[in-house]
């Protein structure tokens, strides 16, 4: 299992064999890392769901600096709850504006991935946006300016902190959650 004492230890490991280490190459080598594990979900895992924040496939499509009456027509489409009815929501964004649409329904961003109407049924949870995602990140932003064991054990605390709640209202049956 990998902790957060396993991660400083690592780190630890490479700042000591090498001690000029900038922060840039560590980031190279975490990314090339995590390349690697998307190429193996991608070739291990090629049946399983794999979703995408809905809320980032707006930022990248919007990027073009669209009207806000977008921004709701984008929502209706990936809150839509059936097939049809994504098809025809669809439908009046490509009627309004015909590139706009299109470009939203290229198969590179793969409308099933961020959109409810294609959710499969195994995972049970439809949220479109990736907010546990964005948590862990906004903790980042504060833990980084700290010295790596002090950012990694308050990355750890506060994550701990916002999973308890949860934990217990799982284990209390007050609501059915996936963790």
């Amino acid at each position: 299992m990998v902790t957060t004492k396993v991660i400083a230890e690592k780190l630890y490991g490479t700042i000591r064999d090498n001690p000029k280490v900038t922060l840039k190459a560590i980031q190279q080598t975490a990314e090339e890392r995590f390349e690697g594990l998307k190429r193996a979900v991608t070739k291990e895992l090629p049946r399983s769901e794999h979703r995408n924040c809905a809320r980032h496939v707006y930022a990248n499509w919007s990027g073009k600096a669209l009207n806000k009456e977008y921004e709701q027509v984008y929502w209706e489409i990936v809150k839509a709850g059936s097939e049809p009815e994504w098809q025809a929501r669809v439908d009046a964004l490509i009627a309004k504006n015909e590139p706009v649409g299109k470009e939203l329904m290229l198969l590179d961003k793969n409308p099933r991935a961020w959109t409810r109407a294609f959710f499969g049924e195994h995972a049970k949870c439809d949220m479109v946006e990736n907010n546990i995602c964005e948590n862990f990140n906004s903790i980042l932003l504060d833990a980084r300016r700290k010295s790596i064991i002090t950012m990694l054990e308050e990355i750890r605390e506060q994550t701990m902190k916002q999973l308890k709640p949860k934990e217990f209202s799982v284990l209390n049956g007050s609501r059915t959650m996936v963790l």
